[in-house]
């Protein structure tokens, strides 16, 4: 009985890591971006190299006006940067120059995307970002599975701010939230994205406060609230400098059109000033 039993839950995690890794990860390769028009003057396609030899496919969009301060842009799982140029003209609008990347089998960066390999692939932006001489400030903005990958760099190096919009709190939370089964996560996929851990150390391995704004969208039925709410614990917990705003009527993708001049105050309050900041 044990045996049919251990038989029977290995073939159900096998089916369920499956459809969560196909959850977690939804690149489209593709080998021409589409920036939109008004960036174009201000973007710069680049490429540079994760430490394993991948080739990192990325674009710096320009500040229009001079800027000491630098945003790091983590995208969400889907696609590739072609399906998330309105957040960059967000910031570049609030005026902002601002360094987005694919992860590894998104876009034209190859491979296949991993927990691991997608850390390898923000260490080097988080390097080419610092490459900027004109660049004293540093912040990351995570959307989504962006925000899980910006979490792990907010242990490794440190920015001066953090926006994590829409985040999950952990795999393991996706599992329980979508099968209600009680199984580890290492069941349904490799990757675990602790990010109920990772926020309560942010404050400790950096030595420093580091502001957080948390953004979720109340109706969001992709990642639920739930998973704001364990964030947003775990930082209180740990005495982290975290505003929160759970924005009413927002969905998984609509928190700047619901949290309107509310959420551009709050972004650019977290941010600072692009020029001159402290």
């Amino acid at each position: 009985m044990r045996t049919f039993l251990l038989a029977t839950l290995a073939l159900l995690a096998g089916g369920c890591g499956t459809k969560l890794q196909n959850f977690l990860y939804t690149p489209k390769p593709e080998t021409t971006y589409h920036v939109p028009a008004d960036l174009q003057p201000f973007a710069t396609q680049q490429t540079f190299t994760a430490s394993d030899g991948t080739p990192v496919a990325a674009f710096f969009v320009a500040a229009a006006t001079p800027a000491d301060r630098g945003v790091l842009y983590f995208h969400g799982n889907d696609a590739n940067m072609d399906n998330y140029w309105d957040r960059v003209e967000i910031l570049h609008g609030f005026g902002y120059p601002v360094l987005t990347f694919d992860y590894r089998g998104y876009g034209a960066t190859p491979g296949t995307p991993t927990e691991p390999g997608l850390y390898m692939d923000a260490r080097a932006a988080v390097a080419a970002l610092h490459a900027h001489s004109e660049l004293a400030h540093f912040c990351y903005y995570g959307w989504s599975l962006g925000a899980a990958v910006a979490y792990q760099m907010a242990l490794e190096a440190p920015p001066d701010c953090f926006v994590s919009e829409a985040a999950f709190a952990s795999v393991q939370q996706i599992a329980d939230d979508a099968a209600d089964l009680d199984l580890p996560g290492q069941w349904f996929t490799p990757d675990r994205y602790d990010n109920v851990d990772k926020i309560g150390h942010i404050d400790e391995t950096a030595g420093r406060q580091i502001p957080i704004l948390l953004l979720h969208g109340v109706d969001d039925t992709f990642i639920r609230v739930n998973h704001a709410e364990l964030l947003i614990a775990a930082a209180q917990a740990a005495g982290e400098p975290i505003t929160v705003y759970l924005v009413p009527g927002a969905g998984h993708s609509t928190i700047p059109q619901e949290g309107g001049s509310e959420y551009d105050s709050l972004v650019q309050q977290i941010l600072g000033a692009p020029l001159g900041g402290p």
